[in-house]
């Protein structure tokens, strides 16, 4: 059950939507969604705020290691893959530099 404020990322495999969970989930991108948004206001991730992360970007800072970590802090079992991780990368950098979606 969601409201009108809900946001839905599709994506096209389980694999793709792990990841960005994980990344979603990091502490850089936490810190980057408190740093941009207005959290005393009634809807502090508006669209807008959620916009203005760069899945690509976040690679950069997000390594593999950081990643494994916000899966164990999360109580997750050990499924993300290095070799995912990589070939995401190569795949992001292959598309324009402001694309829109995440995969």
């Amino acid at each position: 059950m969601v409201d009108d404020t809900s946001y839905f990322l599709p994506f096209d495999t389980f694999e793709d939507a792990y990841t960005a969970m994980l990344l979603l989930n990091s502490e850089v991108a936490q810190r980057f969604f408190t740093s941009v948004a207005f959290l005393d206001s009634k809807r502090p991730y508006t669209k807008k705020v959620l916009a203005r992360l760069e899945f690509r970007k976040l690679l950069d800072v997000v390594d593999f290691e950081k990643l494994k970590d916000v899966e164990a802090t999360l109580g997750l079992p050990a499924t993300a893959r290095e070799s995912y991780w990589r070939s995401l990368i190569r795949k992001l950098d292959q598309k324009a530099p402001r694309v829109l979606t995440l995969f």
